[in-house]
């Protein structure tokens, strides 16, 4: 509320009072030019495809489509209960394509559905099932900067990374209904059902909006590969082996429009918690849901529009989790009326055991 005093030259007393309400939008005092990044040593930053990385994304999906549209005519002219039959490709670094068309999965390798996917063996095409179960060579996606494949799909300790898709449909090719999918939702399904998984290895599917590896969903069974959401039906799902040390520190990176403010800075969990599915500034100056100790945040910290560089310590993350750093910046005066951003991450074990630990001897006195 701004209150307005008006008076003649004499100084009387005897002006009159003016209110009027004002309201600060948010943003107002400073906001980003250069939008926050957060990243480990070895962490996975946000995806941001360069022009040259959207025009071969474009080509990819382009022979994808050409590829899927050819399956599904061979599924379409596919005699029903019929084994599975297997074709080689390498389009896209296929090393083996399998389709399958039955009443029921058992017939199927390298996956498994949950049991409830059966139909009586007199169904028609439309009612009962289909399948393409892809097996790559190589990661198609290894030619964008924020795929995780960069960071370790072709250094990994065990040699383990796989990568896979499977596409489940109705026997005329068509997508599967949402009773189905309501079923995959509630028990999920099983990828490379052959790997037993060592202590670093861990799924992801590639998430076809946000253009990066996701584990959102995703799942691992020790001794039967991935367990997968219906999200990830059609697209690629990977086994990728963790390759350490990384460091506990956090690289936060951005810069702000105005010459000079304040930042707050603190790490929440991704995706974030219920009480933090507005982010207000308050939430970020207060340290809500934040992780860590004191060296895993910043309280007003004086910015210039410089690009920044903060580092984050003692954050204690889970690996292979997903985080967010929060960042929120304002003027000088420090008020609520600034701008907040975040930028998610994720992380990568501090260390790991690959041999090991081995008893040698046993005494009786301890």
């Amino acid at each position: 509320l701004t209150v307005i005093y008006i008076e003649d030259m004499l100084a009387r007393n005897d002006g009159k009072l003016h209110f009027v309400r004002t309201v600060i939008p948010r943003g107002f005092s400073n906001g980003f030019r250069i939008f926050p990044t957060a990243t480990t040593a070895n962490g996975i930053p946000p995806a941001t495809l360069s022009t040259d990385e959207r025009e071969t994304m474009a080509n990819v999906f382009n022979l994808m489509t050409a590829r899927d549209n050819a399956i599904e005519s061979l599924i379409v002219a596919k005699a029903l209960n019929t084994p599975p039959q297997l074709y080689a490709s390498d389009t896209l670094s296929e090393g083996e394509i399998r389709v399958g068309k039955a009443t029921d999965f058992a017939a199927a390798v390298g996956f498994s559905v949950p049991p409830e996917f059966a139909v009586p063996a007199d169904s028609s095409d439309a009612s009962s099932f289909a399948w393409v179960y892809i097996q790559y060579e190589a990661d198609i996606w290894q030619f964008t900067s924020s795929s995780m494949a960069q960071v370790f799909w072709n250094d990994t300790v065990t040699g383990q990374s796989r990568i896979a898709r499977l596409d489940v449909m109705h026997g005329d090719a068509q997508p599967l209904s949402s009773s189905w999918l309501q079923i995959l939702s509630e028990q999920k399904f099983r990828v490379f059902t052959d790997v037993a998984m060592t202590n670093g290895a861990h799924c992801q599917f590639w998430d076809k909006e946000k253009a990066r590896w996701s584990t959102e969903g995703m799942s691992r069974d020790d001794h039967n590969g991935c367990l997968a959401p219906p999200a990830a039906i059609g697209t690629e799902i990977a086994i990728f082996s963790d390759e350490g040390p990384s460091p506990p520190e956090i690289i936060v990176q951005f810069a702000t429009l105005q010459p000079e403010g304040k930042a707050w800075i603190s790490v929440v969990r991704w995706p974030r918690a219920p009480g933090l599915s507005r982010l207000l500034p308050e939430t970020v100056m207060q340290f809500q849901s934040a992780e860590g100790s004191e060296s895993c945040r910043r309280d007003g910290i004086t910015i210039t529009g410089e690009p920044q560089t903060v580092e984050l310590n003692d954050c204690s993350l889970i690996a292979r989790s997903n985080y967010a750093v929060l960042v929120y910046v304002a003027s000088l005066g420090g008020y609520t009326d600034g701008t907040v951003k975040e930028a998610e991450f994720f992380t990568l074990p501090s260390n790991r055991v690959i041999k090991g630990p081995v008893v040698s001897a046993v005494t009786e006195d301890g």
